[in-house]
């Protein structure tokens, strides 16, 4: 999905880089609405003269771009049961992956949603949880059955939930009594009391600490505090990746539901490019500015354009259809694995040591990528060493196991040589980390043994390094 600014110059990167080893034929593009953007105070903005300022719709926008591009109809008539969805600033995304699709559709559910542990209070993720809808007045609060792995569930018996699956994408119709629907609630929207809500087992252990006294929720001062406690500690534990699979005739459904998904929107405040048209005050009257004449109020004349760095978008968010849906199965992913977003500029534009990357950057994103890739070398039985030769601390990943679950999670961990588990040197240079496979070589690490075994990948191989064909 693309927008109206970036279409062309994405459709031609595409056509440059020979579509990656893609069929053409199957590699499809449309675009998502646009909708006007406002100043804080309300003004609508511009981006040049009788030219409005206009932003894309949110990723939730996604739906109706499907429709009215044709694409779903195309989608329908080839058989297609179900979609994936990823963001496209997650660099370890598992486009169209084998293994979610296929569990969505064994378990026959509307939706499927990828989560993965929150890594701190105020990560930039959205919180899984549910939310309590009053069926009487059509309202929802907030609930505390949030943090809890496996399918949210929206449905209190077994009536209900047929009921639910045949209403798939329409609007609850209110009739008795609480309903709980899953959602997620996005991290610009977060209120204290589910960021910070922690279980009720981190309670209890928090006040034997203390002799007796709870201290988690909001007594311990400040930021580092809170970011530092464990990421199983939160109630609300399990972060959305925005990684989702959509039932086709979910999608149709939602469709119909139109008005509920366009009573939606959500103010984001984002950083703009835009102008205010030149205005004269007079008293409490706003008058337009014009050039070479006296406003009509009789203020003074200027051709100065207002400058506007922040400004309000509208937008869509895609998981707020979770509320329509009967059933949202939730699947744990690794982070190492599945998760490194670029959602930040980085600090310092050119980093040149492990230490100095921060999260959620270009950079962070790099050497989570080589991080990954060179735990498949190592299955594939291949050696590594850095640029000088010497043997390079291992990357492999590891199970460790959830005590208050007995689910297993899975981690990146560094192992040197088999002789206990250290971490990566901070001050190594950043370049001699580089490791990439290309997605048309191995999707998931899948088939370098039998490169390894005929010569195709050396055994040893020096960092940085590339793997093209």
């Amino acid at each position: 999905m693309t927008s109206e600014r970036n279409d062309a110059e994405t459709q031609a990167f595409f056509a440059e880089h020979d579509y990656f080893g893609l069929d053409p034929s199957t590699v499809s593009f449309f675009r998502q609405p646009s909708l006007p953007t406002f100043s804080p105070d309300g003004r609508m903005l511009l981006q040049a003269p009788g030219r409005m300022q206009t932003a894309p719709n949110g990723n939730g926008g996604v739906f109706s771009a499907l429709e009215t591009s044709g694409l779903l109809r195309q989608l329908e008539a080839k058989g297609v049961v179900g979609i994936q969805v990823c963001s496209v600033d997650n660099l370890l995304a598992k486009v169209a992956d084998p293994l979610f699709f296929g569990l969505c559709v064994d378990a026959k559910v509307p939706v499927g949603n990828k989560v993965l542990a929150r890594r701190d209070p105020y990560e930039k993720v959205g919180a899984m949880c549910q939310v309590v809808a009053e069926r009487s007045t059509g309202t929802a609060t907030k609930t505390g059955r949030g943090g809890e792995a496996g399918e949210a569930r929206g449905e209190r018996n077994g009536e209900e939930s047929r009921e639910a699956r045949r209403g798939d994408g329409e609007a609850r119709k209110p009739q008795r009594g609480r309903k709980l629907l899953p959602a997620v609630i996005e991290y610009s929207e977060l209120p204290d009391e589910v960021r910070l809500a922690r279980s009720e087992s981190a309670n209890l252990s928090s006040s034997g600490r203390e002799g007796g006294a709870d201290t988690s929720r909001g007594e311990v001062g400040d930021r580092s505090a809170k970011n530092s406690e464990k990421a199983a500690d939160l109630l609300f534990a399990w972060g959305n990746a925005c990684l989702h699979y959509f039932d086709l005739e979910f999608i149709k459904a939602v469709l119909r539901n139109s008005k509920a998904l366009d009573a939606s929107y959500h103010l984001a405040l984002k950083n703009v490019n835009a102008f205010l048209p030149p205005v004269a005050v007079e008293g409490d009257i706003r008058v337009e500015k014009t050039n070479g004449r006296q406003g009509e109020a009789g203020g003074p004349v200027t051709s100065e354009w207002i400058p506007v760095k922040q400004g309000w978008k509208l937008e869509l968010f895609i998981f707020d259809v979770f509320a329509m849906a009967s059933r949202v199965l939730c699947v744990e992913v690794s982070r190492a694995e599945e998760f490194s977003p670029i959602k930040n500029a980085s600090p310092i534009p050119d980093p040149r040591r492990l230490s100095e990357i921060s999260e959620d950057t270009l950079f962070s994103a790099q050497r989570d990528m080589s991080r990954l890739h060179c735990s498949w070398l190592r299955r594939a039985g291949v050696s590594i060493g850095d640029s000088e030769g010497t043997a390079k601390k291992r990357l492999q990943v590891t199970q460790t196991k959830n005590v208050e679950n007995g689910e297993g999670r899975t981690h990146g961990s560094i192992d040197a040589n088999d002789e206990g588990q250290e971490t990566e040197d901070e001050d190594r240079d950043f370049s001699e980390c580089f490791c990439e496979i290309s997605s048309c070589v191995s999707y998931g690490g899948e088939g370098l043994e039998a490169l390894v075994a005929r010569g195709c990948v050396p055994s040893y191989v020096t960092l940085p390094f590339a793997l093209e064909n």
